[in-house]
């Protein structure tokens, strides 16, 4: 009765038709015990997969209904509880009310999932000035339902140059120490950016000799916040928008300053072994790579769990480190 994938396990409310209840022959004909039981069951098959279902199985069934290992007592309530309930080809049994409600639940989560999708594809076309255009709904369902895929971008090539090769002959030697003295940010920032060394690192620039450099660091440039906000709104579409004029001069903006000078001093170096930036563009351009991470984290975005994490809270200092290492990664991303 409901798609064999229905999940609605991050779903806290399962909606009551409070007429339909108060008219049917459940509440009218079964004992209060019998309708205790039903109603509990009817909670926790909204949180099985697939949702609206329950297992064919009297000791699990026992167990949902709030009577714990004592099957025996089930067995007393077992026929008024489970009114309505039908045996599906799947072996499991499915309420036709839950099942309705639940299909109009998951047809809202993926119709929240496919609005996501549209925006990430409006924000590349954006920032490519391109011009793809996003799938319909029931294009997007027949697709299987693609989300985050890799879109194509101007400088993308389809094969490989006739000169790369996959293999590198020989191992490429080591920089002796001598010939990287005085090859200092201004000539070699523009090395390692955006490889990482590690997860969760968005932009890396190696300083070996951090604790020279730390004593002869330039004044670092204030933090743009307003322009660090836009970024954040056009990033992460589906996070809450904050109101610039309110927020520059909350906690929140301190925090984004503290977070702006850590990620252009050398604490950085001491917090994770790497630079990551040396000027303000490569700083703006980082933090943009942050909101973009953000933005692709399912749970970070709100597409899975309950909650949706402002500007402020990500600017947190513990909050803004476990982005940074890459805690809040969807599974199976490298």
């Amino acid at each position: 009765m409901t798609p064999a994938d229905c999940d609605l396990r991050d779903f806290a409310f399962l909606p009551l038709d409070v007429v339909r209840l108060r008219d049917s022959d459940l509440a009218a004909t079964e004992s209060a015990e019998s309708f205790r039981a039903a109603v509990l069951l009817w909670c926790a098959s909204w949180h099985q997969l697939p949702a609206a279902s329950l297992p064919n199985d009297d000791r699990v069934l026992a167990n949902l209904a709030g009577y714990g290992r004592v099957v025996k007592e089930w067995m007393k309530e077992r026929e008024g509880a489970l009114r309505s309930w039908v045996l599906c080809d799947d072996g499991r049994l499915y309420h036709p009310v839950v099942a309705e409600k639940a299909v109009e639940a998951w047809r809202g989560k993926l119709e929240r999932l496919w609005r996501t999708e549209c925006a990430r594809i409006k924000k590349h076309n954006q920032r490519h000035s391109l011009n793809t255009e996003p799938p319909d709904f029931e294009t997007w369902l027949a697709s299987g339902r693609p989300q985050g895929h890799q879109l194509h971008v101007p400088e993308d090539k389809n094969q490989l140059s006739s000169e790369t090769r996959t293999n590198c002959p020989q191992p490429v030697p080591e920089e002796t120490p001598s010939k990287g003295q005085g090859e200092r940010k201004g000539e070699r920032k523009g090395e390692g950016q955006g490889q990482g060394q590690g997860q969760g690192q968005l932009l890396v620039i190696p300083d070996s000799n951090e604790s020279s450099s730390a004593a002869a660091q330039p004044p670092i440039p204030p933090c743009p916040v307003r322009q660090l906000v836009a970024l954040f709104v056009d990033r992460c579409p589906t996070l809450p928008k904050p109101r610039i004029e309110l927020w520059k001069d909350s906690q929140g903006a301190d925090a984004m300053r503290q977070r702006w000078k850590w990620l252009l001093s050398a604490d950085t170096v001491r917090d994770s072994g790497e630079r990551y930036a040396t000027s303000a563009s490569e700083a703006i351009d980082w933090f943009g790579r942050l909101f973009d991470a953000i933005d692709e984290s399912d749970f970070l975005s709100g597409r899975t769990g309950n909650g949706k994490f402002d500007l402020s809270w990500l600017m947190k200092r513990d909050n803004f480190m476990k982005v940074v290492q890459g805690n809040y990664k969807n599974k199976g991303t490298q």
